[in-house]
């Protein structure tokens, strides 16, 4: 069965990565999208490209497993599940987040809920307000993360 989990990781942080390994010990394959890869803003400061590395290099071990899509924004939400459909293979839309599920169960896919590992500690807008105010945030991501955002956090903030 396969499995797909949509998100901006704006970083990819140890909740992500969680829920990740989580889905790849329930089912056989993970599709995850990259939401929102657009021109980089304040909400969404990392590009695609450093967001997908982020995510391969944390999971090289499950090399195989997994497949990794973007997908843009879009001002209908039928249209964008449909769109990410359309790129990724999935039996169950796995998510967090209630709207992410209703697009999915709108199209007519199976959309289940996800449980995030300390949804508070682990929070892509947390941990881009510690790096924007220079305290400690590299605790909160997986070291591929920490690798890819060292080189680009002093451009960003």
């Amino acid at each position: 069965m396969i499995a797909l989990f949509a998100g901006r990781f704006q970083p990819l942080h140890n909740g992500h990565v969680h829920a990740i390994r989580q889905l790849l010990r329930q089912y056989d394959f993970v599709a995850i999208a990259i939401c929102s890869p657009g021109r980089p803003d304040q909400a969404n400061p990392f590009p695609f490209s450093a967001r997908k590395r982020m995510l391969e290099a944390t999971l090289r071990a499950y090399r195989g497993r997994f497949k990794v899509v973007s997908q843009r924004d879009m001002h209908d939400d039928q249209a964008w599940a449909q769109s990410i459909a359309g790129k990724a293979k999935f039996d169950v839309a796995v998510s967090g987040n209630p709207w992410v599920r209703n697009c999915f169960a709108a199209i007519g896919k199976r959309a289940v809920a996800l449980h995030f590992l300390q949804p508070a500690r682990y929070s892509g807008t947390r941990i881009r307000q510690l790096m924007q105010a220079g305290k400690r945030w590299q605790q909160l991501v997986p070291s591929a993360t920490v690798t890819v955002l060292e080189g680009r956090r002093k451009s960003l903030f």
